[in-house]
């Protein structure tokens, strides 16, 4: 019955979108991701010599349990594994919105009733050692929209930098009929 009720909201179409909250962050949930997204946000970039937001536009794949998109594989070079796991309140995704000034997201999901502590999060960990340690989350608000929010600290020539991405995600057939 349980597995009734997820597949019930996730079918949901755009206009009569329901609300993820209380949602489990299970297999069943992550399998019903799977496809082709919209990201649009931006990236917040932070050095001690560099403070610089650029916007981010592009596709991004959800393949059972992994997430693929360029604010990724410009790190890491393949997709993440996402796992379930609770990252982020509505403060901290608050300030990742304003890091990234892309306070319109919070308008975009503001329909559903609860905040990210009731939504399930997914999370993708990804390091290569001593310069490069990061995390993808995506925080799925409907079945057609999910908030990602990406964090890395590098260090390259510039030294350490901190970039934050925060990037709505939309189902490209929802994003193609609108």
């Amino acid at each position: 019955m349980k597995y009734l009720a997820i597949l019930a909201v996730l079918i949901a179409g755009a206009a009569d979108a329901q609300s993820l909250c209380n949602v489990q962050a299970g297999p069943e949930l992550i399998h019903s991701l799977s496809g082709d997204w919209t990201l649009e946000g931006a990236t917040s970039v932070e050095t001690e010599t560099i403070s610089i937001v650029v916007p981010e536009t592009e596709s991004a794949i959800i393949t059972d349990g992994t997430f693929a998109a360029d604010v990724i594989d410009r790190w890491t070079g393949e997709p993440v594994t996402l796992e379930p796991g609770q990252v982020y309140d509505v403060d901290a995704v608050d300030d990742m919105l304003e890091t990234a000034e892309v306070d319109w997201i919070a308008d975009a999901v503001s329909l559903t009733p609860c905040g990210p502590e009731a939504l399930p999060q997914m999370t993708g960990i990804f390091d290569n050692g001593d310069a490069l340690t990061g995390q993808a989350t995506l925080i799925p608000y409907f079945a057609d929209q999910i908030v990602l929010i990406v964090e890395v600290e590098t260090i390259g020539t510039a030294g350490l930098a901190f970039l934050t991405t925060a990037a709505l995600l939309s189902r490209q057939t929802a994003a193609a009929e609108r």
